[in-house]
């Protein structure tokens, strides 16, 4: 019976988006410092696509002679060893026995007896006649199908101990149960399926990878972002991660050659927070806050091609380099002031919240990259942030 073109063509569009999913995989496990979270992405999209690609027959579709022991053994195994290594990943990405040791247990456990199945079921289909391989690759359906099940059940119960990631993982388990059951049913009886089967199956499998892969993109980003807060780095103000001290100076000085070395000027932007310490807070947690905040208003309104940075606690640092137009400049120090002054909501322990209202001032000094000393522009524009600051406001106390 010859190959139906709606096959060939879903078939081939499927391998395509496996393959630009993969890569996408491999570039975040490069540029992301070749992670261990970034590695088991990668892994497991290479792997789990790798299986789809040999459920469906794909290999066959193109080669239609092609049917030996060593591909049949890959039929019949690559499924469920990639539930096996699926299952494990999602206990490690739940965080493991230190989060929840009945979970663990379950993805553990399961993805020991996915493994031996799929080595059970790679001696089946290399010993077994062609003509018998039908019944080893029903029985490998079968496993995968039941394979779901455990998943689904370790991210429901990190759902309700509140992984509010684990919904998104419950979710796709379960489109990965419909898309499991599709895939063979496409490898068992494609030829007799209308192409509505094939497209349906193939939009849930870009859809479960798309969708897992994100996850485990986010959850890697937030373990990062932990790790980075986990680290006090020397030369790092720890509240904001901003360069401090010498570090900064270090900075700014590279800023200045770089403008040197194309004949521009440099801005040295300093906001001054005044009252910063007005709340008198004793374990700094207000004061965390409101530099945080600050650090955040001053980057959006600098935008992120420039340095920033805190001199002391109540002196942030920008320096611009000055390729735009005047106006562009002018624009973005109105936004500085403006963002800056706006009220901020300080939580304090055991204490009514405050509207805390910043008295900043903001000093700005233009000069010629080549020749200048960062170190007293930065004083100048100090002096002139304390000057511009306004005259005493009161913190409101809802």
């Amino acid at each position: 019976m010859p190959t139906p073109v709606h096959e060939v063509v879903i078939s081939s569009a499927l391998a395509g988006g496996l393959l630009t999913l993969g890569a996408l995989a491999m570039a975040e496990w490069l540029t992301e410092g070749r992670g261990i979270g970034a590695l088991r992405n990668l892994v497991f999209v290479l792997l789990m696509g790798s299986a789809v690609i040999l459920i469906i027959g794909f290999p066959e579709t193109l080669w239609p002679g092609l049917d030996n022991r060593v591909l049949r053994m890959l039929r019949a195994s690559m499924g469920p060893l990639a539930a096996s290594t699926t299952l494990y990943y999602l206990g490690q990405w739940m965080g493991g026995t230190r989060q929840d040791p009945v979970m663990n247990r379950i993805t553990n456990w399961s993805a020991a007896i996915m493994l031996v199945l799929a080595l059970a079921l790679a001696l089946a289909g290399m010993l077994v006649p062609a003509e018998r391989f039908r019944d080893v690759f029903e029985l490998t359906a079968l496993c995968n199908v039941l394979a779901v099940l455990p998943g689904f059940a370790a991210a429901f119960r990190a759902a309700k101990l509140g992984d509010r990631l684990a919904r998104g993982m419950a979710l796709a388990t379960a489109v990965l149960g419909a898309m499991t059951s599709g895939l063979y049913m496409l490898g068992l009886e494609g030829r007799t399926l209308g192409p509505l089967v094939w497209l349906l199956t193939a939009v849930l499998t870009i859809a479960f990878f798309t969708l897992t892969s994100t996850l485990v993109s986010v959850r890697n980003r937030e373990l990062r972002h932990l790790s980075r807060l986990s680290r006090i780095e020397p030369g790092v103000e720890p509240a904001t991660q901003l360069p401090t001290g010498s570090h900064l100076l270090r900075k700014v000085e590279h800023a200045f050659w770089t403008a040197g070395r194309r004949q521009a000027q440099c801005a040295v932007v300093c906001v001054y927070l005044d009252n910063l310490y007005e709340l008198n807070d004793d374990d700094r947690s207000a004061e965390n806050q409101l530099l945080v905040a600050m650090a955040a208003r001053i980057r959006r309104a600098a935008g992120f091609r420039c340095v920033v940075g805190i001199d002391h606690p109540r002196c942030f640092v920008a320096v611009l380099t000055l390729d735009a137009e005047p106006q562009a400049f002018s624009a973005m120090i109105h936004r500085l002031r403006a963002y800056a002054s706006e009220s901020i909501e300080v939580l304090r322990r055991d204490q009514p919240s405050y509207r805390f209202t910043p008295r900043v001032g903001v000093g700005v000094v233009v000069a010629e990259a080549v020749g200048a000393v960062p170190r007293v522009l930065l004083d100048e524009a100090e002096q002139a942030a304390r000057a511009a600051v306004p005259p005493e406001l009161m913190a409101t106390q809802y």
